[in-house]
């Protein structure tokens, strides 16, 4: 191991180099008041420094270190003791503070300082493979909503629908999701562990009916957006769609006098739902906007001027309920 002793008294350095003569050590010694390469703190374990020096000399060179090597353990070694001095040191970063008339207490201050390092870096690295987990079972998780969102909206018109060749549209729209879900649904149960909630609500009221009105619906998911568009069609609205925020905006400038609200989801390439809201602000700034997403969004509504925040998969009748409350610019719940 290798220690940095910044001490100018040659008789100090001496004293704290017998004081830890327990310790394996290497120690480079330095004198702080004179010029010295950055070098010497490459391979340095542990610093041990006099602060008290003059102009402050101390205090610069600590957070010379500190810049330098930010994860690199520096106790204050110094002879003025003073509760001042010691709490600059300790707030510019270092890890203890010991005085020369007690330099017996220093070995188990190095011994403290690199402990509490080992600990630091364990929980940093901890914490960034749990960080990694998290996202990975996110992303897993928006995906498996996207698949699981046109099954929601399928089981829900099946059991409207009476025409024959639309029910047989939708039963392989559904095949085709539960294909796509099996490989996710394997993958997010090797990363968390979840409950499976019922795709279909029983004894569900009558759902809310539009009067023609058009909505725009933007999804980058090809067969959520027909789902949905599916979905508020049968319940007597019309529709424009589009892939992307981009899209969006120029499908509403296309359709602008005719759309009275906006379904959009939250993740898209290209331009994403904030943006596209955000967009949309200044050219229809009363416009409902419904916004959708596999995940909680990190976006508040009041940022985008929102009332409504639907999380998928949402249900036909979810979906219709805030669509009518929105139209009928009623309070979110």
């Amino acid at each position: 191991m290798t220690i940095v002793l910044l001490d100018p008294c040659a008789e100090d350095r001496t004293r704290i180099r017998e004081a830890l003569a327990a310790v394996e050590a290497v120690f480079v010694e330095i004198d702080p008041t004179q010029p010295m390469p950055d070098e010497v703190f490459a391979s340095a374990r542990v610093v041990l420094l006099e602060t008290d020096l003059p102009g402050d000399i101390g205090f610069a060179v600590l957070d010379r270190i500190r810049l330098l090597r930010p994860e690199l353990p520096i106790v204050v070694v110094t002879r003025r003791v003073e509760e001042d001095r010691i709490v600059a040191a300790m707030k510019a970063g270092a890890s203890d503070h010991i005085g020369k008339d007690r330099l017996d207490r220093l070995p188990l201050a190095v011994r403290e300082a690199l402990a509490s390092r080992e600990t630091q870096r364990d929980a940093e690295q901890t914490l960034a493979r749990l960080h990694s987990r998290l996202r990975s079972t996110g992303d897993i998780a928006h995906e498996l909503s996207n698949v699981l969102q046109p099954i929601r909206l399928a089981a829900d018109l099946l059991r409207r629908i009476q025409d024959e060749p639309r029910r047989g549209k939708l039963l392989d729209s559904v095949v085709v999701s539960i294909e796509r879900s099996r490989e996710l649904l394997g993958r997010l149960r090797a990363s968390a562990r979840g409950e499976e909630t019922s795709l279909v609500t029983p004894n569900e009221p009558a759902l809310p009916v539009g009067r023609q009105q058009v909505i725009l619906v933007v999804d980058d998911e090809d067969d959520v957006r027909a789902m949905v568009q599916l979905a508020v069609e049968d319940h007597g609205y019309r529709t424009v769609a589009a892939r992307n925020g981009a899209e969006g905006l120029m499908v509403f400038h296309q359709h602008q006098q005719e759309i009275v609200a906006v379904i959009v989801d939250f993740m898209m390439p290209v331009l994403d739902g904030p943006a596209m809201i955000r967009a949309l602000r200044p050219i229809a700034p009363t416009m409902p906007i419904l916004l959708v997403s596999g995940l909680a969004a990190g976006t508040t509504l009041d940022e985008l001027s929102l009332r409504y925040f639907l999380p998928k998969p949402f249900t036909t009748s979810q979906l219709l309920d805030a669509l009518d409350r929105l139209l009928s610019n009623e309070p979110r719940p």
